[in-house]
């Protein structure tokens, strides 16, 4: 009798966990605005080999261009990008996207299947959340800082 008790309890406490990590949570992240950038000259120095400026450099977008080179032959380079660019959450979740500006003056971002773009500037924070319904991908991007400046939230399965 003691025995099936155990066994009743058992498979309880099993059912119990299970459900537990069946359970939607919410999933906060914070998406930060970062540009990054490099500055080089066709004479080395001390820290950096010579980089002579490209002869076919890669076409400048808003998100991301190729600057130079000036008088004394530095040139430079930008890309505007997300961090983190991906984040991953189960179906079911309801996930929370804090946008925060650091870099850039000003941003609007739109979120894959989110009615209305955010916009946000420097020092300020917008904020997106939504329900992670099914398995796959959900994008979001700068609608100014092309094409670089994007990323996803990856919906895996629930099991």
């Amino acid at each position: 009798m003691r025995a099936k008790w155990l066994k009743a309890g058992l498979a309880g406490a099993v059912a119990l966990a299970l459900a537990a990590t069946a359970r939607a949570e919410t999933r906060e992240f914070y998406i930060v605005t970062v540009h990054l950038d490099a500055k080089t000259n066709p004479v080395a120095d001390a820290m950096h080999p010579a980089e002579p400026f490209p002869s076919s450099p890669f076409p400048s977008t808003s998100g991301m261009w190729v600057k130079g080179p000036a008088d004394n032959g530095d040139w430079f380079v930008r890309a505007f990008v997300f961090n983190p660019s991906q984040v991953v959450v189960m179906q079911g979740d309801d996930v929370v996207l804090h946008f925060v500006g650091v870099q850039g003056a000003a941003h609007t971002i739109a979120v894959q299947g989110v009615a209305e773009p955010v916009k946000f500037t420097r020092g300020t924070t917008a904020t997106v959340k939504f329900k992670a319904e099914k398995p796959g991908i959900v994008d979001f991007a700068s609608t100014v800082l092309t094409p670089s400046m994007r990323g996803q939230v990856i919906v895996l399965p629930k099991n």
